[in-house]
């Protein structure tokens, strides 16, 4: 470890200047395996890095790679000091907060984590096992990013890398680990007499992907181009099978193999039969990894489909309600115009006006101009279904994102709920000596989290009495906004769930579910965080966290 660091900073001097000339600066984790690491040779190791000197030859462009500790290596592509990480990025598009938004990633690998707990420790299989327990996160990673916003009330104990995460757990200084699973089979691997297991839940699937500076127009679309073609021609596939087909263990197997074979080659027969069992061991591991793939492909299949079958389910009910109304309106105008029209046809003009007056015409007339009217409303509702679901399918660019001061932002949020407030006849109150602080954000998309968030609280408010304040404060190097309401509160299980997609409390008057699902990940892309607090009875505050811009 010693000999490691020291290596690291002999080349610190060389990064300084190799960034100055270098075309490709790629900043790597030191202890990261087997994606990327620095060997006992001091030499840069792994999959990321072999699949990125093929992105550089394609390119024909130099690669200098920068290896440190994570928190460096976030640090410096921050500064632009590095060019290229590889970060992990979820479904939805978010990412490590510690990472400034000023750049496009590029995904070319798939990754989820484990749990990892002593072998005989019991009830230690979903994440909501790990409630009250002591888990290891490696800080700064992408798993830790997607624990704290899980909502798990765990004390933390952090680590400075997966690897040591798992070595906390079986040093008994933490009752679970949570980790990368290609790294926590790696680490096990390595360390085959630790009583740890895993517990084989895939959790927080995620993209694994290239990160790359906007200012680097050109090396984004090359790093694209050069994805698409490793993939295209089976390189990325070489690469994947290369790297992660086989275990650590496995390849330990082969290497102890090779040193009995060389040590007791005493005769030829001994030699055939090791060389019979090491044939033999390889065709069972390959059909274990064969297995392996085929339950992963599974699970991931079935991750997939119960996603888009809550989904499909929450459209299908909120569409097929209003196109009910539709359908069902629809058939009495049809009605109703087939029975005026037969009417005309059989009736004799001298006739007609004494039968009209039997028709009941009023009646008619009324009974259309209700179904008129429920056309409208469910087609409007149908439209507002379609603006929720492509606002919760639409995330923010990066480039839209400026300088923004709160008290520009309080303001346009005024004007735009005047309406609200008078509609309810719910006062705004507006309580801050805050407002000149600044974040950096889109302005259009905070005002539609705060309208949304003062819009809710109106709506829980009582008819007589209620009433909505809105606060800005600096905390722990943050702005955060508090939208407090008086009204009827939320229930312990409706707050664990509120900001999930497609639940709602208000199903019957045409909520879809999804307005703090997409403020939740509006506030994710701004690198801040949603907080929600409420008792029944007692009114509910959410406070909206942003980081302050310092410049």
């Amino acid at each position: 470890m010693i000999l490691r660091t020291f290596r690291l900073l002999l080349m610190l001097p060389l990064v300084l200047s190799w960034n100055a000339r270098a075309d490709i600066v790629y900043g790597i984790d030191h202890d990261f395996a087997p994606y990327e690491w620095i060997n006992e040779q001091g030499e840069p190791e792994g999959f990321n890095i072999d699949l990125m000197r093929q992105i550089a030859e394609q390119l024909n462009e130099t690669l200098v790679i920068v290896p440190g500790p994570w928190r460096k290596v976030m640090q410096d592509f921050n500064a632009s000091r590095i060019n290229v990480v590889a970060i992990g990025i979820s479904p939805d598009g978010g990412h490590n907060p510690g990472l400034t938004p000023d750049f496009e990633a590029y995904p070319f690998s798939l990754a989820y984590s484990h749990i990892y707990s002593h072998k005989h420790a019991p009830g230690i299989r979903k994440l909501s096992d790990l409630s009250g327990l002591t888990v290891a996160l490696n800080r700064g990673s992408y798993t830790e990013f997607a624990f704290l916003n899980s909502g798990i009330n765990a004390q933390v104990l952090y680590a400075d890398s997966e690897r040591q995460t798992i070595e906390l757990v079986s040093d008994g200084l933490a009752d679970a680990a949570l980790a990368n699973a290609v790294i926590g089979r790696d680490t096990l691997a390595r360390y085959p007499t630790a009583a740890i297991a895993s517990s084989g839940l895939p959790l927080f699937p995620r993209s694994y992907a290239y990160a790359i500076k906007n200012q680097d127009k050109w090396l984004q679309q090359g790093i694209h181009d050069a994805l698409n073609q490793l993939s295209n021609d089976g390189s990325l596939f070489k690469l994947r099978q290369h790297w992660f087909s086989t275990t650590e263990r496995i390849r330990r197997h082969q290497q102890l193999t090779d040193n009995f074979i060389n040590i007791t080659a005493a005769g030829v027969l001994f030699f055939f039969a090791v060389l019979v069992w090491n044939v033999t061991l390889r065709r069972s591991v390959n059909r274990h990894t064969a297995e392996l793939k085929r339950q992963s492909a599974i699970a991931e299949d079935k991750a997939k489909m119960a996603t888009l079958g809550i989904i499909s389910a929450g459209i299908a009910h909120e569409i097929n309600n209003p196109n009910g109304i539709i359908m069902q309106a629809s058939q009495s105008c049809h009605a109703h115009t087939k029975r005026l029209l037969t009417f005309l046809k059989q009736t004799p003009g001298l006739e007609l006006d004494l039968q009209l007056h039997q028709l009941n015409l009023e009646a008619i007339a009324n009974d259309s101009e209700q179904q008129h009217q429920q056309l409208h409303l469910a087609s409007k509702k149908i439209a507002n279904i379609v603006k929720e679901l492509k606002d919760y399918a639409r995330p923010t660019p990066a480039t839209e994102f400026q300088p923004l001061q709160l008290n520009e932002l309080f303001q346009s949020t005024q004007l735009l709920c005047n309406s609200l407030s008078n509609s309810h006849r719910i006062p705004l109150k507006v309580e801050s000596s805050e407002l000149d602080i600044r974040v950096i954000g889109n302005k259009a998309r905070l005002e539609q989290v705060l309208v949304n968030l003062i819009d809710n609280g109106m709506r829980a408010c009582p008819k007589q009495g209620g009433e909505i304040r809105v606060t800005a404060k600096v905390q722990a190097q943050h702005a955060v906004i508090e939208v407090i309401d008086n009204g009827h509160g939320m229930s312990e299980q409706t707050l664990a769930n509120a900001t999930e997609g497609f639940f709602t409390t208000r199903r019957t008057e045409g909520g879809l579910g999804l307005g703090l699902a997409i403020c939740k990940r509006i506030m994710l892309e701004h690198n801040g965080k949603l907080v929600l607090q409420s008792q029944p009875e007692q009114g509910t505050c959410v406070q909206m966290w942003l980081p302050i811009n310092k410049e």
